[in-house]
């Protein structure tokens, strides 16, 4: 257990999580995930989430230090992108332009997030 609390998070912060393990654990209480493996999907969706809240943060830091929101500087950097991907070195990028592919990290989350929940649910279901 203590390789799953971070040293560097405040006491309350530890707690907090601590808590949430649990609750996260019980959910598996009608299963026959082993506490092992409920330990393990508890960590797998908390690492996921986190993730992206630190993707998130480095997002509005760059923000931060540049004045640019990620769209205003990906426009400065339309010029190299459009000559590696006419010279042919980007084929895979040419076809994300040509449909308009818009990143964004509130739909990377929710697309991933379904994605991991589609997987345990079958997970959860094999072990019976």
């Amino acid at each position: 257990m203590a390789g799953t609390v971070d040293v560097v998070d405040p006491p309350a912060d530890r707690a907090q999580r601590v808590r949430l393990s649990e609750w996260v654990l019980g959910i598996f209480d009608d299963t026959t995930l082993t506490a092992t493996e409920r330990m393990y999907v508890q960590i797998m969706v908390l690492t996921f989430v986190r993730g992206l809240a630190a993707a998130v943060e480095l997002e509005h830091e760059a923000v931060r230090e540049t004045g640019l929101t990620s769209d205003q500087w990906l426009d400065t950097q339309a010029g190299n992108l459009a000559g590696l991907i006419d010279s042919g070195a980007l084929t895979h990028f040419r076809e994300l332009t040509e449909h308009g592919f818009d990143f964004d990290l509130n739909q990377l989350f929710e697309f991933g997030l379904a994605r991991l929940l589609d997987g345990l649910t079958l997970f959860v279901e094999a072990r019976g």
